[in-house]
């Protein structure tokens, strides 16, 4: 077991500091009153008091919040705010994340992070576009030991207008819609140079062509302000394509812009990031953000923390093996050597003489005996050298059909649900005219049970390309794609690893697999992903999300989608999710007398879902163990000096504290964004017992993340554990309105959202 040290872009701060902050605290009830709603509430408290509000009691409209007694007068000043009760608070009674963050919210209260977290300046440009580097801040702690986590951030500020931008076709009103609302990953600013306009997240977008009352009420409104507030003259709208005309409305106090006023603030990513950081920016920016900070940290040296990496034969797969007639359950170790099961693919030797030959160990009942086709789709325009890389595809699809006719002829398979035949028929389609084509290929092929679509598809939006999956969807077509602009890049010097992704994708879309994990130690595993939908007008009316149920060994048993439509949080209905379980559940529960059962969710774990666990644990023999996967802390582990910083390979972890950091995923950007795994619940006969986690609890959780059935050749490639991967694909799908017709894929956890 390799243990090696790393530096972290984190600095300990002064105890003085921190016995200051936490010192002559209270904790208030308010009363809020009737104009006061929760955000604003919390951005008083937090915000302007540097306090936290640890109780909400929406019902009743009270709040509990603590904050320093220094501040009490001003908040009883505050309109809308009755402070019913005061009384002394020991900041102990909180939980380590909430005595993280009441420690951030005072210093900055104090004016502590003033400086960082208004420093904007700008590193230079790279095709005519402004890079700028900005700081997050959060706070980490170890026992009474607390770190301040510094992450410089590089942002790219257009120097043309979104207007300019969506005529000029560098820009889409799908990509504002994707980036600015559904990923929240772009922001707005003024296009005024005059003033500093910190960037806006925005909420909601109205377009004119779609809400043209709405959409003038807003421009009146604007252009009221440039001519009572500004010098500048009023936007004349007609100037613009009415398709491009539009209000960008953002969160918090909902201003308006048009696009013709309005600047995109983008996250420099990818090849970018990294150019960027091999220059030495990052440790220049720590440096520059260090001096900021100085007056609160104990030193300018970065805090360091040993990294332990799990040794890769610790994780294996299991695999069904047919070796001379025979049926053999084998080990896969190191688990990385799975890339060499499936190059029977491309081989042309028959099957029987094949020594090793892997076998389905997983295969639903609804496939048995039932006949699959799978149509290969291309444009009828490819060139010969493309329509020749289709016919490869053609050729591993058709071994895959080989592939099943022979097994059907081993006695010793006769157990497994295999489907009776499958047919790849080749196909030119003119994809303009995709509905009345394929309703004649049905026609020919009405008598197959199950279809799927493998298209060859050119660079499209996204709103495009779902238009065609769904098309499929409703029909009950599973449907996998192929983007053609990759061909020459890709396909030339990779052809056989994309083939092979694509044809067990579409394997795993019916839920046929071949590998799982061993043994792990828990019975029932299930991973839960959820999100807050909005309405077109951005507001909040429900969550969307999924639960991926697996069994001991990894093996998904089934996908349960989660629909609540008058939620106002992220808190799921988990007795619903256990409800649908119950015949699994009671299979267990008829050869032991306690099922365990492990919960990985992402973020963290709501005290809602928790109470709901306690209670079903009081009416069913169920251990739950519980663990909130956080995807995107801002704590980074490297090592080296100036140009030459590296970050950890594979499967090594940290402890900071009772929180454990995991970067079991292969190094893709610069440096790694670990996964944040904090302590974790454990709820039987009612009782709660929280500890942190152990070397076994991580063991588990990296094992999880190797169940990477879209790239087998890439385990590595995949950071969250399977079920929790799988569940964020699913609402990803849902949110996207891609329900596939036949509901018996999710009831036995075929992958058809891969």
């Amino acid at each position: 077991m390799n243990i090696d040290e790393y530096q972290t872009n984190m600095y300990k701060i002064k105890s003085s500091i921190v016995k200051e902050a936490f010192s002559d605290l209270v904790s208030v009830e308010i009363l809020l009153g009737q104009k006061l709603n929760h955000r604003e509430i919390y951005r008083i408290v937090q915000g302007k008091f540097g306090g936290l509000v640890y109780k909400h009691d929406e019902m009743l409209g009270k709040v509990v919040a603590v904050i320093k007694e220094e501040y009490i007068s001003e908040l009883e000043n505050e309109p809308e705010i009755q402070v019913l009760s005061i009384q002394a608070f020991d900041v102990s009674s909180l939980d380590k994340n909430k005595r993280e963050k009441l420690l951030l919210n005072i210093l900055k209260k104090k004016g502590h992070l003033f400086q960082i977290l208004r420093h904007k300046q700008v590193i230079g440009k790279i095709e005519n576009r402004t890079i700028r580097r900005t700081f997050r801040v959060s706070i980490e702690s170890e026992g009474k030991e607390y770190y301040i986590v510094v992450l410089p951030r590089h942002e790219i500020i257009e120097d043309s207008t979104i207007m300019d931008l969506l005529i000029k076709g560098e820009l889409t009103i799908e990509d504002l819609k994707i980036n600015l609302i559904e990923k929240g990953t772009w922001k707005i600013t003024s296009f005024r140079k005059d003033i500093d306009v910190s960037p806006n997240a925005v909420e909601e977008i109205i377009l004119k062509v779609e809400d043209p009352s709405r959409y003038n009420a807003e421009l009146k409104r604007i252009n009221e302000y440039f001519i009572t507030r500004t010098s500048l003259e009023p936007i004349d709208d007609s100037k613009y394509p009415d398709k491009y005309n539009m209000i960008l409305i953002t969160k918090g106090k909902r201003y308006s812009y048009h696009p013709s006023r309005a600047m995109l603030i983008r996250p420099v990513e990818g090849e970018l990031q990294k150019k960027i950081h091999h220059s030495g920016e990052f440790l220049k920016a720590l440096n520059i953000a260090a001096e900021y900070i100085k007056d609160i940290i104990e030193t300018s040296k970065r805090a360091t923390f040993e990294g332990v990496q799990i040794p890769s034969q610790d994780i294996y797969y299991k695999a069904t093996f047919l070796e001379n007639g025979r049926i053999i359950r084998k080990k896969i170790a190191p688990y990385y050597n799975i890339k060499n099961t499936f190059n029977w693919l491309f081989k042309n030797e028959p099957f029987e003489k094949t020594y090793s030959l892997i076998v389905p160990t997983k295969t639903p009942k609804f496939i048995k005996d039932k006949k699959i086709a799978i149509y290969l789709l291309y444009p009828k325009e490819f060139s010969k050298e493309r329509t020749t890389l289709v016919s490869d595809v053609k050729s591993a699809l058709d071994r895959v059909s080989e592939y099943f006719a022979y097994l059907r002829t081993i006695s010793m398979t006769s157990s497994l649900s295999l489907p009776v035949e499958i047919t790849t028929p080749l196909i030119a389609v003119d994809y303009t005219n995709l509905a009345q084509r394929l309703t004649k290929i049905f026609e020919k092929y009405e008598n197959y049970d199950y279809h799927l679509a493998i298209t060859f598809v050119p660079s499209m939006s996204r709103e495009q390309f779902d238009r065609i999956k769904k098309f499929f969807f409703e029909r009950g077509i599973i449907h996998k794609a192929i983007n053609i602009d990759n061909l020459n890049s890709k396909f030339g010097k990779n052809k056989q690893r994309i083939i092979e992704s694509v044809i067990l994708q579409a394997l795993y879309a019916f839920g046929i697999y071949f590998y799982s994990l061993d043994n792990l130690p828990y019975d029932i595993i299930i991973g839960i992903d959820v999100t807050r939908e909005k309405d077109k007008n951005g507001k909040y009316y429900g969550i969307s999300g999924a639960a991926v149920v697996q069994n001991k060994n990894g093996e998904i048993i089934k996908i349960v989608p989660i629909t609540q439509p008058q939620s106002s949080s992220e808190t799921v209905d988990v007795e619903k999710i256990f409800e649908s379980l119950q015949p699994e559940l009671d299979q267990i529960v008829e050869t032991k007398s306690n099922v365990d059962i492990l919960i990985l969710r992402d973020g963290r774990i709501p005290s809602r879902e928790i109470e709901q666990l306690k209670r079903l644990s009081l009416r069913r023999p169920y251990t739950f163990t519980l663990v909130g996967i956080i995807k995107r802390p801002l704590v980074r582990f490297f090592k080296g000096t100036d140009r030459h910083l590296f970050g950890p390979k594979p499967n090594y972890y940290f402890r900071i504290g009772d929180t454990y950091y995991l970067t079991s995923h292969f190094l893709e950007h610069y440096l790694k964004v670990p996964l944040k795994l904090e302590r974790k619940y454990v709820i039987s006969r009612g009782k709660l017992a929280t500890s942190p986690l152990n070397h076994e609890d991580i063991l588990a959780i990296t094992k999880l993340t190797k169940l990477n059935y879209s790239q087998p050749k890439n385990p590595d490639r995949m950071k969250l554990p399977a079920p929790v991967h799988l569940s964020h694909r699913l609402i990803n799908y849902e949110r996207r309105g891609l329900r596939f017709a036949r509901p018996e894929f999710l009831q036995e956890g075929a992958l058809y959202f891969l």
